[in-house]
């Protein structure tokens, strides 16, 4: 069954084209991960997906329920099922690491204060972190410890989808190995359905069931990873190559 459907989506911001005629099918519990290069559009991908941007043209379904130009409080229910790892965390700066990870508990779900800071507790203990770090503030942690606050506030609604945009931008490679690894094993023990955005091939390898590429608002090609290191498509033999000959050029006008 396909959990989340794109079909000819397009997106533009003024006269330049992000994404066009974009198409993807998810299934539930897949882990779909999205390549390409930088302001191609995968970002634009997760915002129309979440409803921070509408779509010029085309459908988004989740659970075969059509999302574009729903009502805001139908928005809000939909959204209540996806959690999501913004690309630089996004915590808030003014609040402590539980409060940020029970933000979504209190304000989205109603959760009472004791009930979310236990459920929060928790999931900070799944992403490696205790009890001595709640009363700290984003500023205290270093990157790869606020990755995993993001991660922690992520699954604590406990969503049926998580959206990933750049897990591991910033990260030195063996962080970046240990946010891979905790993403594979939280979102796989939780039995929910994802999608990354990422231009990081070692996190590909890591996390991926399929692998998507993206160029000109479009996907190119779409298969396994062992499928991505054998393929003959050009686009994804430039792409991870990282050949500055072929298909691809990444001019801004192309986007």
């Amino acid at each position: 069954m396909d959990k989340i459907v794109y079909k000819n989506v397009s997106k533009s911001f003024d006269d330049l084209i992000v994404l066009d005629d974009f198409s993807l099918n998810i299934k539930k519990g897949d882990s779909v991960v999205i390549i390409g290069g930088s302001g191609t559009g995968k970002s634009v991908s997760l915002k129309c997906l979440l409803g921070l941007l509408t779509p010029d043209n085309g459908s988004i379904k989740v659970d075969e329920q059509e999302t574009v130009g729903i009502s805001s409080e139908y928005r809000n229910k939909i959204n209540e099922n996806i959690g999501m790892l913004f690309q630089n965390g996004a915590l808030f700066d003014s609040m402590t690491v539980i409060e940020n990870v029970c933000f979504g508990l209190k304000s989205g779900k109603g959760i009472s204060d004791r009930k979310s800071r236990k459920i929060g507790i928790e999931c900070l203990d799944k992403v490696g972190l205790d009890k001595s770090i709640l009363d700290k503030y984003p500023s205290d942690l270093s990157g790869g410890m606020r990755k995993r606050v993001a991660l922690a506030r992520a699954i604590a609604t406990n969503p049926e989808i998580i959206l990933f945009d750049e897990p591991t931008t910033g990260l030195d490679p063996i962080t970046a190995s240990t946010i891979d690894n905790l993403i594979v094993d939280t979102v796989r023990k939780m039995g929910v359905t994802t999608i990354t955005v990422t231009h990081d091939l070692a996190s590909v390898r890591r996390i991926a069931d399929r692998v998507a590429l993206l160029y000109k608002g479009k996907i190119e090609w779409i298969g396994t990873v062992q499928e991505m290191d054998e393929t003959d498509n050009p686009f994804v033999k430039q792409f991870i190559n990282g050949s500055s000959k072929g298909p691809i050029h990444w001019a801004r006008g192309n986007k």
